[in-house]
C-alpha cells in the first residue's frame, strides 16, 4: 500500500494527536452552530466551545510532532543522518503542504478561540452563571440594580493590561477555592483591595460634568374606594461640579466638586450604619 506521508507519521502517538485535533475542531464547529440556532444562552456551552475544546485541540496538535520525532528516533536509532526535505520528492511535498496548511488553520482557529474565550470570560454570564453557586446572590442583585447593563469587568477590572493580568491571577486562585469549596458563604463585603474608584467609576461618572434638572413623575393611588391616582411631579436638581457652566457646584451632586470634601465613616465592617 502506497504511503502518502512519511513513515514517521504512522505511529500511535501521532494518530492519537490527529484524532484529538480533528475531534476538537469538529466539536467546536458543531457547538458554534448550535449556539447560533438555539434560543437563549448556555454558560456551559461557552466553556466547552471557547475553553475546554481549544485546549484539547492544542494537546492533539502537540502530540502530532512529538510522535513523529519519537518515531523518527526509533527508526533511525543509532544513526546521525540529518533530516532532509526534498521538494522534488512527492512524499516530502505532500507532508510540507499538509504541515503549512494545517498550521495556518490551527493558528486561525486558535486566534478565534482565544478571542472568543477572552470575551466569554469577561461576560456577565460567565461571572454570574458559571460559578452560580458562588455568585448567584451577586448576579441577582446586579440584574436588578442600576448597573444591570454594565458588565461586571467594567467595574471590577477596568481598562488597562496591568489590572487585567492581576484579575486573571486572582481568578485562578478563586477557581481552586471554588473546586475545594473553601470560600466563605455569603461572600463578605466590602471587598478589599479593589481598584481605585477614580480609575473605574469615573470612566462613566465624570466629576467635572454638569447635568441639568430632570423632571420625574411619581404616581401613587389613594386608599379610597376609587383608588384615586395621586401624581407627584419632582424637579430634581442633579447638578454637578459646574465649574464650566455656573462656576460653582449645585444640585444633589455638589459634593463631587474638588473644593468640597466629604467623608463617610462606617461604624462597623458590614457598613450598615454610615455617618
Amino acid at each position: 500500500m502506497e504511503r502518502r506521508f512519511p513513515r514517521s507519521v504512522y505511529n500511535w502517538m501521532t494518530l492519537l494527536g490527529s484524532s484529538l485535533a480533528l475531534f476538537a475542531v469538529a466539536a467546536i464547529l458543531i457547538l458554534l452552530a448550535l449556539d447560533l440556532v438555539t434560543a437563549g444562552s448556555n454558560p456551559y456551552l461557552g466553556i466547552f466551545t471557547f475553553l475546554v475544546l481549544p485546549g484539547l485541540l492544542v494537546v492533539g496538535l502537540v502530540l502530532i510532532p512529538v510522535g513523529m520525532a519519537w518515531e523518527r528516533r526509533r527508526l533511525l536509532r543509532g544513526s546521525t543522518r540529518p533530516l532532509v526535505v526534498d521538494l522534488g520528492d512527492p512524499e516530502h511535498r505532500r507532508a510540507l503542504v499538509t504541515f503549512l496548511v494545517g498550521t495556518s488553520i490551527f493558528l486561525l482557529i486558535t486566534t478565534v478561540g482565544m478571542y472568543g474565550g477572552f470575551e466569554y470570560s469577561e461576560s456577565v454570564e460567565f461571572c454570574g452563571k458559571v460559578c452560580h453557586a458562588v455568585m448567584e446572590p451577586e448576579y441577582t442583585a446586579h440584574a436588578n440594580g442600576s448597573h444591570a447593563k454594565v458588565a461586571c469587568v467594567r467595574c471590577h477590572i477596568g481598562p488597562g493590561a496591568g489590572w487585567f493580568v492581576k484579575s486573571k491571577i486572582s481568578g485562578a486562585r478563586q477557581v481552586f477555592k471554588t473546586l475545594a469549596h473553601s470560600y466563605p458563604t455569603p461572600i463578605p463585603t466590602p471587598i478589599e483591595n479593589l481598584r481605585p474608584a477614580q480609575e473605574v467609576c469615573e470612566q462613566c461618572h465624570w466629576p467635572e460634568h454638569f447635568y441639568g434638572s430632570s423632571m420625574v413623575r411619581r404616581i401613587h393611588y389613594l386608599g379610597d374606594e376609587e383608588n384615586t391616582p395621586w401624581e407627584i411631579d419632582l424637579l430634581l436638581h442633579i447638578g454637578g461640579s459646574g465649574t464650566e457652566h455656573t462656576g460653582h457646584p449645585s444640585g444633589i451632586h455638589w459634593h463631587i466638586d474638588p473644593a468640597n470634601h466629604m467623608t463617610y465613616v462606617a461604624e462597623d465592617f458590614s457598613r450598615n450604619d454610615i455617618r
